[in-house]
Parts: C-alpha cells; sequence; structure tokens
C-alpha cells in the first residue's frame, strides 16, 4: 500500500522521488491539512457574503489565497514555508475575525489546531515551531488583557449561534482528521518497510 502511494504520489511531482519516509510523511499531512483548510476557508468565504459581512469575505479571499500558495510551496517540497503559512494563517485570522465580529464565536478554538499543528507536522525545526506557540500564547494573554471593554464593529447578530456551533465542530472534525491521516500515513510506511525488509531476508 505504501510503495502504491509513495508512486502515485511521485508522479504526480514529475518522477521526482522522495528522500525518505520521513519526507512521504511530511508532504501528505501538509497537503491534507492545506487543502482541508483551504476548503474551509471557501465555504466561509460565500457564508459571509450571504450575510453581508464583506470584511470577512475579504480576510477569507486572502486566507484560501494563502493555501493555495501554502500548496504550491509544498508541491514544491518547501515544507517550512508551507508549515509557516498555515499557521501563521490561522493565528492571523483568529485575530482578525475577534476583532471584526468578536470574542464570543469561540474562534479561541483555532489556536488550539495551530498547537496541534506544531505537534504532529514536523514542517520546520523544533524551535521554529515553539516560536508559533510563544505567539499564540503571547496573543491570548492580550485577548484577556483587551476583550472586556472591546465592542466589535461587525456584530455577527443572530448569526452568531450558528457561527459558534460551526468554531467547535471545525476544531473537532480538523483535530480527528490530522490524527488519523497521520497515524494512516505512518502505520502504511510502517507496513512498507516491513515487507520490503521481509522481501530481503527472502532473497537472502
Amino acid at each position: 500500500m505504501q510503495e502504491k502511494l509513495t508512486a502515485f504520489i511521485e508522479k504526480r511531482m514529475h518522477g521526482r522521488s522522495f528522500k525518505d519516509n520521513d519526507e512521504v510523511y511530511l508532504f501528505l499531512v501538509l497537503i491534507v491539512a492545506v487543502g482541508f483548510a483551504g476548503v474551509v476557508h471557501a465555504v466561509l468565504f460565500f457564508s459571509f457574503i450571504a450575510i453581508d459581512i464583506l470584511p470577512m469575505v475579504g480576510v477569507n479571499a486572502v486566507s484560501v489565497t494563502i493555501y493555495l500558495l501554502a500548496l504550491f510551496f509544498t508541491f514544491r517540497r518547501h515544507y517550512t514555508a508551507a508549515g509557516l503559512m498555515v499557521s501563521l494563517e490561522i493565528v492571523c485570522f483568529a485575530v482578525l475575525s475577534q476583532l471584526l465580529i468578536g470574542f464570543y464565536s469561540y474562534l479561541i478554538f483555532f489556536y488550539f489546531l495551530v498547537l496541534i499543528l506544531q505537534l504532529i507536522i514536523p514542517y520546520g525545526s523544533p524551535w521554529l515551531r515553539i516560536g508559533i506557540v510563544v505567539l499564540m500564547v503571547v496573543l491570548l494573554f492580550l485577548q484577556v488583557v483587551f476583550e472586556p471593554d472591546y465592542v466589535e464593529p461587525y456584530p455577527l447578530g443572530e448569526h452568531h449561534l450558528a457561527f459558534s456551533y460551526f468554531n467547535i465542530a471545525l476544531t473537532f472534525v480538523a483535530t480527528v482528521v490530522e490524527f488519523f491521516i497521520g497515524t494512516y500515513v505512518r502505520s502504511s510506511i510502517a507496513r512498507g518497510v516491513e515487507a520490503r525488509t521481509l522481501e530481503l531476508e527472502t532473497q537472502a
């Protein structure tokens, strides 16, 4: 299974082979993360058009563009750039959304997604990923300071409840998908290595 998966990916990458199984894992989980997030922001883009909150339409349009760039960087094997773009986009989206539509729609859960990404996608050095987490913690502390007296310029009104449910469900689904895909890819790679080892032992 792992050999077929690797061959399929390499065919899409114009025959360029991966240097090791760790790169196969990194490539696949990044593709899943980028693709999933891009689809979510496309849905949000049209949702905010429907409820006529144009600043959020613009924010999501930028987000979709960022994920298209991240997809390009992933296929070009610039994994650090792609992973950094995904992590920073989620953080910036959470901050901008809270400033525009308020702090009470469970957007804070998006920071949890950022933490999960730093743990399961080794796109850069540990220090780089720790830096993202530190940035996130600083922003959370700032939110505690400014939130009590802040009045959002574009309140969601009657759509607040639906958006809150969406954010809660999104956080849960995204976490499950990333963990499932990561585990599946790791196990597929492990089975492929075991099968090749057994084949070599049989030949010997």
